[in-house]
């Protein structure tokens, strides 16, 4: 009886020791991943003694732990599953028929003489343009800066076609697509609406976006921008630089005022046949002459 005791209190301590390290694993972990209050107010106080204007909120408390990513296949090697998707989701699977072109690859959807449909995809680049046949293929080549400041709303229907189109991009069945609306321009008989291509959750590709117009009658009639096909593998993480440091990058005599800074990723090849997707901080400010800027820094620790 007394043993059972024993072995009950013994039980009952290591719980609560096991209990009492979690929590200051936890603690610990957070203290590693997070600014405190103090070093941000000191950033602050520094970078405005150098007659740059900055708002606390701006500088990021979180330390970036963001992994590398990589890819190995060319868009245009994967054109025809995504045409194929394209066919299945929105022309109950017709037929897809490949055009070689000089400059890249080509896939109708539909019969030759009733294609309803095509996709063209540029070797030169992450280039690519979707437009439903009829469609005039030259009225949405707009920058995505074109997008800044409007609306960032989508009826639900006109989310579910978004939806529909952005994951039939992906290469990978059933893969999801990570993305974030830009925004949105209402035009006669539908919308135009620019989506970023993300790494995942909120973390956007630099200079990979796409634009869509989406008919009130007729869905998804026309895309067009940069997107990557292939499917992402994580890699490896560095020790990754945080915000504080990132913005001492900058050349504070020649800094009006800091807007924002965020982690980004940007694609790089070294032509070893393997694609990188790297993690940079992304720095917005007004120079001296109020012009807007944007800086890149390498998260990666020297």
């Amino acid at each position: 009886m007394d043993l059972k005791k024993v072995c009950a209190f013994l039980a009952a301590a290591f719980l609560v020791v096991d209990v009492f390290l979690l929590v200051l694993c936890i603690h610990s972990h957070n203290n590693l991943l997070y600014l405190s209050n103090d070093m941000v107010e000191n950033a602050v106080t520094f970078i405005r003694s150098q007659n740059t204007s900055v708002e606390p909120a701006v500088i990021k408390r979180k330390i970036p732990d963001n992994a590398i990513y990589t890819f190995q296949t060319e868009n245009a090697t994967l054109a025809f599953g995504v045409a194929s998707k394209l066919s299945d989701a929105f022309f109950s699977g017709m037929p897809v028929s490949f055009v070689e072109t000089p400059d890249g690859v080509s896939y109708t959807i539909g019969k030759s003489a009733e294609a309803v449909a095509s996709l063209r995809v540029y070797n030169d680049s992450f280039r690519f343009e979707y437009a439903k046949t009829g469609f005039r293929r030259d009225s949405l080549a707009l920058s995505p800066d074109a997008f800044s400041g409007a609306a960032s709303t989508l009826t639900e229907e006109q989310k579910k076609a978004a939806d529909t189109f952005l994951e039939s991009l992906n290469s990978v069945k059933n893969a999801r697509s990570a993305y974030t609306l830009c925004g949105v321009m209402n035009v006669d008989g539908g919308v135009y609406a620019s989506f970023s291509q993300n790494v995942y959750a909120d973390y956007p590709i630099s200079d990979m976006f796409v634009n869509v117009y989406i008919s009130d009658s007729d869905g998804v009639a026309y895309a067009c921008g940069n997107r990557i096909f292939a499917a992402f593998s994580r890699s490896y993480s560095g020790t990754l630089t945080d915000g504080i440091n990132a913005l001492a990058s900058l050349d504070f005599a020649a800094v009006e005022s800091i807007l924002s800074e965020r982690i980004v990723y940007v694609h790089r090849y070294t032509g070893s046949g393997t694609h990188y997707l790297i993690p940079v901080w992304e720095i917005a400010y007004l120079d001296r002459d109020n012009h807007a800027q944007t800086l890149y820094v390498d998260t990666v620790k020297k």
